[in-house]
């Protein structure tokens, strides 16, 4: 709890001096201050003792005061006057503001400029003007902090708009977050009680069960002060605007706010309708997750093709193989989802070390930043400094776990063609793989000595080395074509995923997914159930799937709605690897007439792609390069125009083969 330096002043002298009495009058007078103002300030000393678990202030006749020795113990004053100590510092003029907008956001009548000099213990022409920047701030967002004369301030405008930055407040507030917890409290506001702040709680920790999904301390603290902002903001006749179209995709999240809205409802004695709830699933989609079961939910396409792009993109960086490392795929998904939540909805939040990682990280933070800036601009997003921070722990403890693990092969080059040539070969091994050259040589240096001393791992020659080494020999050209290029991929994925133990999941192409038996085209259906149940016994047929798999396919449909239309014309049903799946397998069929998957014309679709993952990557592979296809024009023309499934499947193994 932050208080306020008056605060702290007085509770400073009641733990210096415990067995004294302090008259409300001699307070009031010293700070010059009413008497009212001092039993305020008592008020909230009460509760920050209470949050300690400490005597609160004993009152005598309500004239004098003194704090209760008998349960203090002289470690718990040391401790509590340091910590009061620390406590007195001057609020900056950001956090001021911060502190006003959050008070007008709290506030069920409008607040006055005496108020807020005695929260914030400034001057009044400070007080002014915070308010006249936050004005200036505010308008920019499209809200307003109005005046109304002889009553005070008070914030008009979207409702939506106004909570939004309340919540970008709090995210990044860490004291008024807990301020927020302790208003709530208070008996005379709004009449939360600690029960309805554990209801609330109970609510969010039985969606959190129900998803499956574990949610940070910070989140789930954000989450419950979240909901009660929004219940209290009801509770004022301060309701969202309604939402059109609220039914283009109804997430797990969504089904369990629309069941939970009841009890709410019931609990609070308020309504809450399809808009409000819309807004409490946007808060559960934002925070960060420490853990969950699942991870091929709805949405997931464009979370995954993202996340492998990254990892991609920093593994040539880098010339470290992290698209290997699985713990690190999991971790970004975990982390990403609700980044890219957060950034869209314009909620911030803060990272309480960015400035060590800054410091300690310096070009790794620049590089992170850059992948992930040119990736998100196609989605219109910029990464904040704060989420490139988080980014960059996740990157540097994946390069510091295969630091650990011996890092990098140490490769010899063998060259007989010169300098020229042998740097050439040099480039090129650097721009494709996570080796460490350590050196060329020619072919009369080459000995075992030469390989123990530099710890060589890999002979790289270029020409035909008849002796046997203890390490293996690969022999290429100079330009490495691309045979040359797969054995030394080969070795690479060999080198590490059994020396350093990453796990690595087999990444089957596309066209060994898509064959004569797993596509099909012009295929006559009734509805899009017939469309997945087609779609999905082609790949029950190929014992890639149990039947309950496509069952599941169509009932997550159901409840969840057509999140399976990824984009114009196609539709990529799924549904979790644990509901029947065998191995990984891809159906595609086009229908000779498209079928919509949900209540809006853009939801027609004509191709539907069935998709059967065993885990989290080993299928990225395959998608990457089926998503590539689907924005390739001629690919969808092919697809559209009535073509059979041979010149579908030569095409696709055309394209792969001129890609290795």
């Amino acid at each position: 709890m932050f208080l306020n330096q008056r605060s702290i002043a007085i509770l400073k002298r009641l733990i210096q001096f415990p067995n004294d009495t302090f008259e409300i009058e001699e307070l009031a007078s010293h700070f010059e201050v009413s008497e009212r103002t001092i039993r305020n300030d008592l008020e909230s000393i009460d509760f920050y003792l209470k949050t300690k678990k400490l005597p609160r202030v004993r009152k005598e006749m309500k004239i004098q005061i003194s704090l209760d020795n008998s349960e203090l113990t002289k470690e718990d004053k040391i401790s509590l006057l340091h910590e009061v100590e620390r406590s007195d510092q001057t609020l900056t003029a950001s956090e001021r503001k911060d502190w006003i907008f959050i008070e007008s956001l709290l506030q069920m009548t409008t607040i006055d400029i005496q108020y807020l000099m005695d929260l914030l213990q400034v001057s009044r022409s400070t007080v002014i003007s915070d308010i006249r920047v936050l004005k200036e701030e505010l308008l920019e967002k499209s809200i307003n902090l109005e005046y109304k004369p002889q009553q005070g301030y008070h914030l008009t405008g979207n409702e939506w708009l106004i909570r939004r930055e309340g919540i970008s407040i709090l995210s990044s507030q860490n004291f008024l977050t807990h301020y927020l917890e302790e208003r709530i409290l208070e008996k005379d506001w709004l009449r939360f009680s600690e029960e309805d702040f554990k209801f609330v709680g109970d609510v969010i920790s039985d969606i959190e069960k129900k998803l499956k999904k574990i949610y940070s301390d910070n989140a789930y603290r954000n989450l419950t002060n979240g909901v009660l902002l929004s219940i209290s903001r009801m509770q004022e006749g301060r309701f969202l605007e309604p939402v059109k179209e609220t039914d283009a995709l109804k997430n797990k999240e969504y089904t369990l706010l629309t069941e939970k809205a009841h009890k709410l409802e019931d609990c609070f004695q308020i309504n809450v309708p399809d808009q409000e709830v819309w807004f409490l699933v946007n808060l559960f989609i934002e925070g960060n997750l420490i853990k969950s079961e699942h991870f091929l939910d709805e949405n997931w396409v464009e979370l995954y093709l993202f996340t492998n792009r990254f990892i991609e993109e920093m593994s040539r960086q880098l010339a470290v193989p992290l698209h290997q490392d699985q713990d690190l795929f999991t971790a970004l998904v975990l982390h990403l989802g609700p980044a890219l939540n957060r950034m869209e909805n314009e909620v911030f939040l803060k990272n309480e070390i960015l400035q060590q990682i800054q410091e300690t990280y310096p070009e790794l933070f620049d590089q992170v930043g850059t992948s992930l800036n040119t990736l998100s601009a196609e989605r219109d997003i910029l990464f904040s400094t704060n989420e490139i921070g988080f980014m960059t722990l996740h990157i540097a403890a994946a390069l510091e776990k295969i630091s650990m693990m011996g890092g990098r092969p140490n490769v010899l080059l063998i060259c007989n063609y010169g300098i020229g040539t042998s740097k050439l070969l040099e480039t090129r091994i650097n721009k494709f793989f996570a080796f460490h050259i350590a050196g060329t040589f020619s072919i009369r240096e080459l000995n075992e000595e030469l390989l123990a001393k530099n710890d060589i791992d890999l002979i790289v020659s270029t020409l035909p080395i008849k002796k046997e080494y203890h390490v293996p020999v690969i022999e290429v050209s100079p330009l490495l074509n691309g045979g040359e290029i797969q054995t030394l991929k080969d070795y690479e994925r060999s080198y590490f995923s059994n020396r350093h133990h990453i796990k690595e999941a087999t990444a089957p192409k596309l066209s060994s997914l898509l064959t004569t038996d797993t596509v099909q085209t012009n295929v006559d259906v009734q509805n899009w159930e017939d469309a997945i149940r087609f779609g999905g016994q082609l790949l029950k047929d190929r014992d890639a799937i149990e039947q309950r798999y496509i069952e599941e396919m169509i009932r997550a449909v159901k409840e969840l709605g057509n999140y399976v239309v990824i984009t114009s014309n196609v539709a990529m049903p799924h549904a979790s690897p644990d509901k029947g799946v065998k191995e990984i397998g891809m159906s595609l069929i086009t229908l000779k007439e498209a079928v919509p998957f949900g209540d809006v014309e853009s939801d027609r679709v004509q191709i539907v792609i069935c998709l059967a993952a065993v885990d989290s990557t080993s299928h990225l592979h395959a998608l990457q390069a089926l998503v590539d296809y689907l924005n390739d024009e001629p690919f969808m023309k092919l697809l559209t125009s009535g073509s059979s499934k041979e010149e579908i499947i030569e095409y696709i193994n055309e394209e792969d083969m001129h890609a290795e």
